[in-house]
């Protein structure tokens, strides 16, 4: 099946979800206990369940330069879907683009690269939160990724540990 087939069945589904919705509670703890890992991996189920411009597997690795074109993705498709939205893209990708290049800066503090790591979801988080509106709106069948997983269980528990030894281990 070709990607407009498959874009179409989709859009006709009421029970296939817009995107990769995630609830807002497993977005944000994923997101910080993996030290924004799960961002690359929910980037890549976006642009593959959106079927945004480039190559998925880049744009996931490569999220800092290619977040504008995930956001262009959902508005894609939920205005395809009947629900136009308008997520302000330019903003939001230069946001996310200066807090990882602020991370950059901020790698020798603890406490500042916890900062900045809270701070490089909120952009994410806001396009997450548009998605589950549109699901919620227009599919209120479509299953929300909201259980843990073992692998999720996992990674969260070894971000964790990470987190906490990087705060008390002392930097030179």
């Amino acid at each position: 099946m070709n990607d407009s087939a498959t874009l179409e069945s989709r859009r006709l589904d009421p029970d296939a979800p817009i995107g990769f919705p995630v609830s807002t509670v497993k977005f944000w703890v994923m997101s910080l206990l993996t030290m924004n890992l799960y961002l690359a991996y929910w980037a890549f189920k976006n642009f593959d369940k959106l079927k945004a411009k480039g190559n998925k597997w880049i744009s996931a690795i490569f999220i800092k330069f290619s977040f504008f074109y995930l956001l262009e993705g959902i508005e894609n498709q939920a205005a395809s879907a009947g629900k136009p939205i308008h997520l302000r893209k330019i903003l939001l990708a230069v946001c996310f683009f200066l807090v990882g290049v602020l991370s950059v800066a901020t790698s020798k503090s603890s406490l500042l690269s916890v900062i900045v790591m809270v701070l490089t979801v909120i952009p994410c988080a806001v396009a997450q939160r548009a998605l589950l509106n549109v699901n919620q709106e227009l599919r209120p069948g479509a299953g929300i990724d909201s259980k843990f997983s073992f692998w999720d269980i996992a990674g969260a528990s070894i971000g964790g540990l990470l987190l906490v030894v990087g705060f008390l281990v002392p930097t030179p």
